[in-house]
C-alpha cells in the first residue's frame, strides 16, 4: 500500500514550571530566555524528526512505484509482440476446413453418396423411434456448386440428429 499509516505525536516541547506552590516565579527573566530558546530547539528537534519518517514513507513509494514500472514496462513488451503479430497476419492465408463429406475422399460423387446416406439414416431413425416422420435432411444441408457442405449447415445436421434421430 502506497500510504503507510505513521504515528506522529507531538510532545510537549519545554513543559516547565513557573510558578512553584505558594506562587512565587521559579524563572528569572534571564531564565525566560533560555526556556524559550530550549522550547524552539525542542521544536526544531521535532520537525527534524519528521522530516526523517516522511523521508522513510517517500522511500517505500519510490521502490513499490519502480516495481509498478518495470511491470508495466514487461507489459508494453508483451502488446508491441501481439500488436507485431497481428500487423504481420494475414487472413488470405488462413487454411480453411473442409466437410467431413469431400475430406473423406475429394471427390463430388463421395460428397453426394454421404448426403444421400445421411438422408436415409434420418429417414429410418424418425420412422424407428422418433414417432413422427422426420422432414427430409436435404431441406437443413443446402450443397455448392462444387459439392462442399457449409460448416453452419453441418451444425443443423449435428442438431437435427441429436433432437430427432438419436
Amino acid at each position: 500500500m502506497p500510504f503507510v499509516q505513521r504515528v506522529v505525536e507531538p510532545k510537549y516541547l519545554s513543559r516547565t514550571s513557573l510558578w512553584d506552590e505558594d506562587g512565587r516565579p521559579l524563572v528569572s527573566d534571564d531564565e525566560l530566555e533560555a526556556v524559550t530558546n530550549n522550547t524552539l530547539s525542542n521544536a526544531l528537534r521535532q520537525l527534524a524528526s519528521l522530516v526523517l519518517v516522511a523521508d522513510d514513507i517517500f522511500l517505500e513509494l519510490g521502490d513499490q512505484l519502480k516495481e509498478i514500472n518495470k511491470r508495466s514496462e514487461g507489459l508494453r513488451a508483451k502488446i508491441e509482440a501481439v500488436e507485431g503479430r497481428v500487423a504481420a497476419y494475414d487472413p488470405k492465408k488462413v487454411t480453411v476446413r473442409k466437410c467431413f463429406c469431400t475430406a473423406v475422399s475429394g471427390r463430388a460423387s463421395t460428397a453426394r453418396v454421404a448426403l444421400k446416406y445421411l438422408q436415409v439414416y434420418a429417414e429410418a431413425g424418425a420412422a424407428w423411434g422418433g414417432g413422427a416422420r422426420a422432414p427430409r435432411l436435404a431441406g437443413f444441408l443446402r450443397v455448392n456448386k462444387d459439392y462442399r457442405v457449409c460448416f453452419d449447415e453441418l451444425r443443423v445436421c449435428e442438431w437435427y440428429f441429436r433432437s430427432v434421430v438419436l
